[in-house]
This record gives structure tokens, sequence and C-alpha cells, in this order.
């Protein structure tokens, strides 16, 4: 009798099911807790015992969602796109990876080429989001002078 109620405390029997995920999702959307929400699904199933899982394996199964769902792209572009509204001249191009994360972004505004156009200079910005061996981000700035 002990042991299977201890049972469902281990990591592969501690799941929510679907149904569990779409009503935790919509009590969050709807500024509910995860605390509160879990505390209705033990009320709900009638008692501790009888849900399967705790509020770090729904906190976990958010942080899951979130990474599905979220994009860095989207909003870079959008902010790109509200620059075009302000700058007939605004130019991007870029493309986004299995993920739909931004994997190249190049993008220039009627200011630049126009100071290109009189100066030829350009500057390139490089970031990785990935450390180098020394822990430590990198971020590359280079410059091209074009000869005259």
């Amino acid at each position: 009798m002990m042991v299977e109620s201890l049972s469902a405390k281990l990591p592969a029997q501690r799941q929510m099911s679907d149904f569990e995920k779409f009503q935790m999702t919509s009590m969050k959307k709807v500024c509910i807790s995860t605390k509160h929400t879990y505390m209705f699904f033990v009320s709900q199933a009638g008692g501790f015992n009888k849900v399967g899982y705790g509020t770090r394996d729904m906190y976990n199964e958010q942080v899951k969602e979130w990474r599905v769902n979220f994009s860095d792209a989207k909003p870079a572009l959008g902010y790109l796109k509200a620059m075009k509204v302000k700058d007939d001249l605004m130019f991007w191009k870029h493309t986004i990876d299995k993920e739909g994360h931004l994997e190249h972004l190049f993008w220039c505004d009627g200011v630049s080429q126009k100071d290109f156009s009189i100066f030829g200079d350009v500057l390139a910005f490089g970031a990785t989001y990935k450390k180098i061996k020394y822990m430590c981000p990198i971020v590359v700035f280079s410059g091209v002078n074009p000869p005259q």
C-alpha cells in the first residue's frame, strides 16, 4: 500500500494530462498563480496524493511551453516594420531557423545608406549567444574602408 502511494512521485510517473496542461495555461492567462492552480487541481482530485505531480512539474511544463511558443524573430521583425513606417529607405533581409529563431539579419536605414554613399565605410556587428572556452560572450565589431 505504501509503495503504491509513493510510486506517483517518481519522475517517470509525474505527468500532467493534456487537459490539465490546457487548464493550467488558461488559468495562467487570467493571472491565476501556479500555486493556486495546483491547489485547485488538488481539491478537484480529492487530495495531494491523487494529483500525481507537484508545483515544480507545473513550472517545468510552463517553461517547456514558453520555449516552444517563444520566438525572438517576431519582436525583432516587428521593430524593423515599425521603423519602415518612419523611414521609407529602411531595408532588411533575414532568415529564420527550424525552431523559429532569428538566424541571420541584415538591416540598413536611410541615414546609413546616405552615409555610405558619402563616406563608403561599413561597420559590421556580430554577436553569438554562445560563450567561448573562457566563458565570455563573443561580440565582433569590424569596419571596412574601401580604397579611394
